[in-house]
């Protein structure tokens, strides 16, 4: 099945580097399925970043260790991207591919309480499915990294022991919403009535609601690229 799925991939890719070479970029709405080569994948969406142009964001847990994805447009067209930067901490990840969208606008306002949300995914990795629910606050959470010997803690993360063992944590505040959602979703743009992006989502809970990471660490993300 592996070696399938890589002879599917340099297949993907050789034409999609032919195409891009002769025509310009595939035009496309800004989500898009990703599809990681070894099973799985998630969603994702395109922001604007003034270094690299258009991005595909998505969770690094979408895209693993994996230096290529395959991207399905709303044409059902597929194409490879190339993952330019990840972070475990944050769980992020961006990609870069050639097409042609209207990437979405960030937020400047932090909703309020039971502010209308709604999100837009592939659950289940199937139609592009939009949800709707309300903000409902944010939960706090530290995501530990152990360190080696004399090995520091990088900006922005926090130094600390952990049972005796030195580690760096990052304190990641996830946003909650009632939207609802599924394996495929992660990645999904959270968004606000005027399709401005509020975060991204990163994980389900029992009931399917849906927990997201805030704007402000995805700008922290992007400044780094």
């Amino acid at each position: 099945m592996k070696t399938v799925f890589l002879v599917l991939f340099q297949s993907i890719l050789f034409v999609s580097c032919a195409t891009q070479a002769v025509s310009p970029p595939t035009k496309i709405m800004p989500v898009v399925m990703v599809i990681n080569l070894l099973g799985g994948g998630g969603t994702g969406f395109f922001v604007e970043h003034k270094k690299h142009g258009l991005l595909l964001i998505t969770n690094n847990h979408v895209c693993e260790e994996n230096r290529f994805m395959i991207i399905k447009g709303s044409n059902n067209q597929l194409k490879a991207g190339a993952v330019i930067g990840r972070s475990r901490n944050l769980d992020l990840c961006a990609i870069k591919v050639a097409v042609d969208t209207v990437p979405f606008e960030r937020s400047l306002i932090k909703p309020p309480l039971k502010q209308p949300v709604h999100t837009e995914g592939f659950p289940g990795l199937m139609t592009l499915t939009k949800s709707y629910g309300v903000f409902e606050g944010y939960a706090s959470e530290r995501n530990f990294s152990f360190l080696s010997p004399g090995q520091p803690c990088e900006f922005p993360m926090h130094f600390a022991m952990v049972k005796g063992k030195r580690a760096c944590y990052l304190e990641q505040v996830n946003g909650l919403t009632t939207t609802k959602g599924s394996p495929g979703s992660s990645g999904s743009p959270v968004l606000t009535n005027d399709d401005r992006l509020l975060g991204v989502v990163v994980s389900v809970d029992d009931f399917g609601n849906q927990a997201f990471i805030p704007g402000e660490f995805l700008d922290l993300f992007l400044g780094d690229l």
